[in-house]
Parts: C-alpha cells; sequence; structure tokens
C-alpha cells in the first residue's frame, strides 16, 4: 500500500511540475505543427468523341495519351446501344501498329459506361484503346484523368 500512495505522490508531483512549466513565458517551444499531405489533383488529359465506330477488328479508337507526371489513370468511355458490347484498354506505348503492346488493364462487355483505374503509371506514352463488338456500329465518347 505504501507503494501506491508514493506512485500516486509522484504522479500528482509530475503533474503539478509539467503543469508549471507549461505555464511559464513562452519561452519553450511550443507544439510541432502537423503538415497535411498535399490534396489530391485531378487533371483531365483529354476526352473526345468518335461517331460511327465500326465493329472490331475492321475498326477501333485509338487515343495517344502522353503522362508527364507519375499517377493513377482513369479511363471512361460511353455509347450508345445498350446491347452492344465495348471494351476499353489501356496499353503501354504506341499500340496504332502493335497491338500486342503490354496490356495495363481492361474493361470489357455490355454494362455501360466503362471505367478504368490503372495505379502508379509513370511518365511515357500510353494508348487508350476502345473497342466495339458490337453487334451495330456504335458513337463513343472518352475521357481520361490524372490523379496525382
Amino acid at each position: 500500500m505504501t507503494l501506491v500512495k508514493r506512485s500516486g505522490a509522484l504522479a500528482v508531483a509530475l503533474a503539478t511540475s509539467l503543469s508549471f512549466s507549461a505555464c511559464g513565458s513562452g519561452s519553450g517551444p511550443g507544439p510541432t505543427p502537423v503538415s497535411q499531405p498535399p490534396a489530391p489533383q485531378r487533371t483531365s488529359l483529354g476526352s473526345g468523341s468518335a461517331p460511327g465506330l465500326g465493329v472490331y477488328p475492321d475498326d477501333y479508337l485509338r487515343v495517344l495519351i502522353t503522362v508527364a507526371q507519375a499517377g493513377t489513370l482513369e479511363l471512361s468511355a460511353d455509347w450508345t446501344f445498350a446491347s452492344d458490347s465495348v471494351g476499353i484498354f489501356l496499353g503501354q506505348g504506341d499500340c496504332l501498329n502493335n497491338l500486342s503492346c503490354p496490356n495495363l488493364g481492361q474493361n470489357i462487355g455490355t454494362s455501360k459506361p466503362k471505367a478504368l483505374t490503372v495505379p502508379n503509371v509513370q511518365p511515357g506514352t500510353y494508348s487508350f484503346l476502345i473497342v466495339n463488338y458490337g453487334p451495330r456500329t456504335e458513337s463513343v465518347s472518352y475521357q481520361v484523368f490524372l490523379t496525382r
């Protein structure tokens, strides 16, 4: 029991001493300010539309994207007819003549609109491909954002 009383007395003495030192003339260091990380910045890298997009493999839309800073790419596409199947893909590099370029992500099917988010994209050139699997010719619209 004596040990408990000493601990209690020691705690009161420490608390009193700390509160007095906090009441000084402001000569001690104040609280360290906590800096908040900057809020993510979302920047549009482009948008557009393509009326009359034919059925693959005869036709597809390729949008060349230049990324200047690392971040997360957000790609989206919408089209007219819900019964048509449309796919969106992100390829690394210029995929115009090489459709086997590295595929960084894809979203295929009839649910619309299509969206694709690809994190940790480094500066460079990318191909956003929109493919209409039909059965009809489509009008498509797209948007591309970079968040960093």
